[in-house]
């Protein structure tokens, strides 16, 4: 599909869907400001835009298996933010269109597009996850990481069926809200002084994820990072780690640690509720699909 014929079939289709509800438009913009605000685009150095050599090391399991095979794929980054992982896509050979509810953050990603080269392959618009603009049925794979505890679950969730082809899937990573002591930790002074929580953002309880993919032919539900959460701190004290630089204990440990936590929660199921974190994988149902 050429550029053009992709801008005629998103005018035709959102000509003919409804508006959403006042709530959700409210929704919206409270995270819109929110995330303008907090970006200060002007004091972002193009460096740390840059792909790190190590960004594989860090990411899920699911998400590393997809991301060996996106030659030719259309893959939609969900929540782009300053839209280092669309860049990282795109160097995968995927044709990546990325969007973020903020302008400032989509200016940022354009920026990161071009300093990491692949400004050919990489779309960032201003969009809310609630109500996309793209075509249905147009991409083979969605990516997105913290962005669903964000958004509105059931409309975020029916946009996400909508664009995906026949046979694509999706795979989200959010913050887990079943630990009291985590969720804590989450809202306590010594954290929010570095991370700030917007108003309608809270971790995902498994109501919220069954109501999710509830919506979906199929889900897979993998809780992650309890012993692995660690590792979050070990980032926080690396030297050099925005300038591109490789960090091989990394990878080492995230590795050891993602092996001990396979072996606790697959004996001790009782602990999966404790993890930090937990990746939803959803499926849509078509001649296309390989997960069977």
């Amino acid at each position: 599909m050429t550029v053009t014929d992709l801008g005629v079939k998103r005018a035709r289709e959102m000509q003919d869907r409804p508006p959403l509800p006042a709530a959700t438009c409210e929704r919206i913009e409270r995270e819109r400001d929110f995330f303008n605000r907090s970006v200060a685009v002007t004091t972002v150095q193009d460096a740390s835009l840059r792909v790190p050599q190590d960004l594989e090391e860090g990411l899920e399991r699911e998400v590393k298996g997809l991301a060996r095979s996106l030659e030719g794929k259309t893959v939609c980054d969900y929540g782009c933010g300053q839209g280092v992982f669309s860049c990282f896509l795109a160097q995968r050979g995927a044709c990546v269109h990325s969007f973020d509810v903020s302008e400032a953050q989509v200016a940022l990603a354009r920026r990161a597009a071009q300093a990491n080269r692949v400004a050919g392959r990489v779309f960032p618009e201003v969009m809310a996850g609630e109500y996309l603009a793209y075509p249905s049925n147009y991409f083979d794979l969605v990516f997105g990481n913290a962005v669903l505890h964000h958004v509105d679950i059931p409309q975020a969730a029916r946009e996400i069926y909508r664009v995906l082809k026949p046979g694509g899937q999706a795979v989200f990573g959010e913050p887990l809200g079943e630990n009291r002591l985590l969720e804590w930790a989450r809202r306590s002074a010594l954290r929010t002084a570095k991370h700030r929580h917007s108003l309608d953002e809270h971790s995902l309880r498994y109501s919220e994820i069954q109501q999710f993919g509830s919506l979906f032919d199929r889900m897979s539900v993998r809780e992650t990072r309890l012993l692995r959460m660690g590792i979050r701190l070990l980032e926080e004290f690396s030297i050099g780690k925005a300038d591109g630089r490789a960090r091989p204990w990394l990878g080492r440990w995230s590795a050891r640690l993602e092996r001990a936590d396979d072996w606790l929660l697959g004996r001790y199921a009782g602990l999966r509720h404790l993890c930090q974190y937990v990746v939803l994988t959803v499926f849509k149902r078509g001649s296309g699909r390989t997960d069977r």
